[in-house]
């Protein structure tokens, strides 16, 4: 739609409050929660563009001036070693950017278990992906790399019947058993997130996998939503054939998996993609890159303070070039698609949407994009986004929206959300998408902001119509408890 519905817009930014430690508040006018600025409200809607230009406008502007703030922190800190001659007795900024229910007793039946334990749902009928699924009569799992068809019932003739190879890691899946069809995410290469020093481009980018990005959390003071660094792959199959399963269709994305959920045939994937980077920004100049790697060996610094800030200004100047001359291509999350009929491939790629289905967020403390994928798993159609520009968060969906719920922090961000931000420095901003039953369409439907910091996607549902949340303010006297 070209304007959110005001249904959903009315319930989206009616739903703020604030829950402290255990106690959580109710989203909707019913709810008993703190009314924040108007500010807030405005703040943490989103703006549908008009055209590829707008998109490529505030992007431009949200990086240059990203880019400026960093040379300007590089800047002082080449100051800094010029001021102690060179020498540094610590070392030197990394300056990186970035970046099962439980089990019942089986009992016989013809057609397979009448009880089995299955994925633990938040919402009965909304499905989520695990690395195990399970209907009663096959098991469904991957594990080493590859999709493996286990016949387990009745349990003393369990077999493997099949062990299919699945390109890059595979970690989750869906099963429509009503389809006999199989929904596999796995992840491919790292993405270049881009750095901002010489010491994270020398010392730290080799091992970047290991080190940064493999580490995915469910919650915690250090854990924030974010994906794994790796592109994602989606790969469909017909396993009509429990003992051959048919590769049906690959779907790559350059960026991460985030979260997901399977309403009947409808597959809704939640994509996030790296902060946006220019290509040829460069952030420390070339001639004091050696001082910069053996800042505790320099016995002698030749450069002057108007040396210094000569360098820097030429970079900024050349930056400021790279920018100008970006296109919106340079931007966009890519996509490849490859559907197999009769065996055959057919393979489109280019960019995952136009932006005339592109929403920008206006707190400007993110320039990733997130985007909700849906395709339907019984045929070979396609496939539907709708994407925002803004960070990842925690993941909730009912049949009827999915929600994502963005953690804020003021202290990085220039303009805030509610009053005394000293004071409440941790908010969370509830973007709600409204699904289509038995559709892949999906359209923005409206925004809203509460004070806290939400946990994870358990800190939500919906009920009767309304989304409630619950939050909280600080930490305990203890980060290990």
């Amino acid at each position: 739609p070209e304007e959110p519905s005001q249904e959903g817009s009315n319930k989206g930014e009616e739903g703020e409050g604030e829950g402290t430690g255990e106690a959580g508040s109710e989203a909707g006018s019913g709810g008993t929660g703190i009314e924040p600025m108007v500010v807030g409200k405005s703040l943490s809607s989103l703006v549908q563009v008009d055209n590829c230009g707008q998109v490529l406008a505030q992007l431009k502007e949200r990086i240059r001036t990203e880019a400026d703030e960093m040379l300007e922190a590089n800047l002082q800190q080449a100051l800094e070693m010029m001021q102690n001659g060179g020498y540094c007795m610590r070392y030197a900024w990394d300056g990186a950017k970035g970046g099962t229910g439980g089990s019942a007793a089986p009992t016989s039946n013809e057609g397979g278990a009448s009880e089995y334990s299955t994925t633990n749902l938040q919402v009965q009928g909304v499905d989520e992906a695990d690395f195990v699924k399970n209907d009663g009569k096959y098991i469904y799992l991957v594990a080493d790399g590859k999709l493996q068809i286990i016949d387990a019932w009745p349990a003393g003739q369990a077999q493997k019947l099949s062990s299919t190879e699945i390109r890059g890691t595979a970690k989750k899946l869906y099963v429509n058993y009503d389809k006999d069809i199989a929904v596999i995410y796995s992840a491919l290469g790292y993405i270049d997130q881009g750095t901002a020093s010489p010491y994270y481009d020398r010392y730290m980018m080799p091992v970047v996998g290991g080190y940064e990005y493999e580490q995915e959390c469910t919650y915690g003071y250090s854990c924030e939503f974010s994906g794994d660094g790796r592109e994602l792959l989606v790969s469909t199959y017909d396993i009509s054939n429990k003992s051959s399963p048919v590769l049906l269709r690959e779907t790559e994305l350059s960026g991460s998996y985030l979260n997901s959920r399977r309403i009947g045939d409808i597959v809704h994937t939640v994509v996030t993609f790296p902060e946006i980077a220019v290509p040829g920004l460069v952030y420390w100049p070339e001639e004091l890159q050696d001082y910069y790697y053996n800042c505790w060996e320099v016995t002698e610094f030749p450069y002057t303070e108007e040396d210094i800030r000569e360098m820097f200004a030429a970079l900024e100047a050349e930056n400021n070039t790279s920018i100008d001359e970006a296109t919106i291509t340079d931007f966009l999350p890519g996509i490849k698609d490859t559907r197999y009929l009769n065996g055959l491939p057919s393979q489109e790629e280019g960019l995952l949407d136009s932006c005339d289905n592109f929403y920008l967020s206006q707190a400007g403390d993110g320039r990733g994009f997130l985007a909700l994928v849906s395709f339907d798993s019984s045929q070979l159609g396609e496939l539907n986004a709708t994407t925002i520009v803004g960070k990842p968060g925690a993941v909730y969906a009912s049949h009827q929206a999915l929600y994502v719920a963005v953690r804020h922090y003021s202290s990085m961000m220039d303009r805030w959300y509610f009053e005394n931000p000293e004071v409440n420095r941790e908010a969370t901003t509830l973007h709600k998408f409204a699904l289509t039953p038995g559709s892949i369409a999906t359209a923005y439907a409206g925004s809203g902001v509460a004070m806290g910091r939400i946990l994870n996607q358990f800190s939500m549902d919906e009920h009767q119509g309304y989304l409630r949340i619950a939050t909280s303010n600080g930490r305990v006297p203890s980060p290990d408890v």
